[in-house]
C-alpha cells in the first residue's frame, strides 16, 4: 500500500522522511539537473515543506523508496499559483479545496512498463487521499515533454494554460480530475479496485512496524473475495485467542501480593 504521512502520524517515519529527502536530492538534482534547489545536509527541502504537507510514499520489497509524491494544500498559496502563475489561464490555482501535486519521482529501479502497477497504486492514493479531504481540484506543472506521458498515468488530465519557459526548460500547468466519480473511474480504467492508501493513525507509539501493519491491512480490506471468507476467519480467530496478559493466574497472583495503599 501507499503511506499517507502527515502531521499527526509523522513520528512514525522520521527516517522514511529522511530517506524521501535524500532521494529528492537523488532524482531532481542529481538526475534532473534541477540548480535552484535547496539542499541541507543531502536532502532537498524548501519553503512548501511544512507540517501541512502531506507526503505519499511506497516501498520497494527492501524498504527503499520506490515511490513518493507531495500534496500541498493549496490554501494559502503553492509553488504553482507563487512562482508560476503566469503558466495558469484557467484557475484558481490555490484557495480552498484545491492541492498541489509536486515532488513525484519513481525510482530508478522501478520505471518502465513492467512496473506500471506500483505507479498506478500511488496515482490512485494520491485521489483516494484528495476525495476523503473533499478536495475541489488538483492542479501542478511539469516539463512540456513529460506532460504526454500522463495520459499514461490512469489520471484524467488536462492543460490549464500554455507552456512557457523557465530556469530548467519548458513547463506546463495542469489539472487531474479528483473527485468520487473521478476515482471510481479510474480503478476501473487501471484495473485496481482495491483501496491503495494507508493512513496510520496518530495514536501508534513510535517505533511501530506501519509497513507490516499496511500489509496486514490490505490483505484484509483487498483480499480477493474468493479467499475473503478463509481470510477474515483466521484473522477473527487469531485475535479472538489472543490473550495480551497471558496466563492469568500468575497475574492474579501478584496482584493478591500487592501491599494495601
Amino acid at each position: 500500500m501507499i503511506h499517507l504521512i502527515n502531521a499527526a502520524n509523522r513520528h512514525l517515519y522520521t527516517a522514511v522522511l529522511d530517506q524521501m529527502h535524500r532521494a529528492r536530492t537523488d532524482h531532481f538534482v542529481g538526475e534532473r539537473g534541477w540548480t535552484n534547489l535547496a539542499v541541507q545536509s543531502g536532502q532537498e527541502l524548501d519553503e512548501y515543506d511544512t507540517d501541512e504537507t502531506l507526503y505519499l510514499v511506497g516501498f520497494d520489497e527492501k524498504g527503499g523508496i520506490a515511490v513518493s509524491a507531495r500534496l500541498i494544500p493549496a490554501d494559502r498559496g503553492c509553488v504553482l499559483s507563487d512562482h508560476f502563475a503566469h503558466l495558469v489561464e484557467e484557475g484558481p490555482a490555490s484557495g480552498p479545496g484545491v492541492f498541489e501535486l509536486s515532488r513525484y519521482f519513481a525510482s530508478p529501479a522501478l520505471r518502465g512498463r513492467q512496473h506500471f502497477p506500483v505507479k498506478a497504486s500511488m496515482n490512485l492514493a494520491v485521489i483516494e487521499a484528495l476525495v476523503e479531504r473533499g478536495a475541489s481540484r488538483l492542479v501542478g506543472f511539469t516539463d512540456l515533454h513529460l506532460l504526454g506521458t500522463l495520459r499514461y498515468s490512469g489520471w484524467r488530465v488536462r492543460p490549464i494554460g500554455l507552456p512557457a519557459a523557465y530556469d530548467e526548460g519548458t513547463a506546463a500547468a495542469f489539472e487531474i480530475a479528483c473527485r468520487p466519480a473521478d476515482l471510481e473511474e479510474m480503478r476501473e480504467a487501471v484495473q485496481l479496485p482495491g483501496r491503495q492508501l494507508f493512513e496510520a493513525p496518530s495514536w501508534l507509539p513510535r517505533g511501530c512496524d506501519v509497513r507490516t501493519l499496511a500489509d496486514a491491512t490490505s490483505l484484509v480490506i483487498n483480499v480477493p473475495s474468493a479467499l475473503s471468507t478463509p481470510a477474515l476467519e483466521a484473522v477473527s480467530r487469531t485475535v479472538r485467542d489472543w490473550r495480551p496478559q497471558g496466563d492469568l493466574e500468575p497475574l492474579f497472583a501478584r496482584l493478591g501480593e500487592r501491599a494495601a495503599a
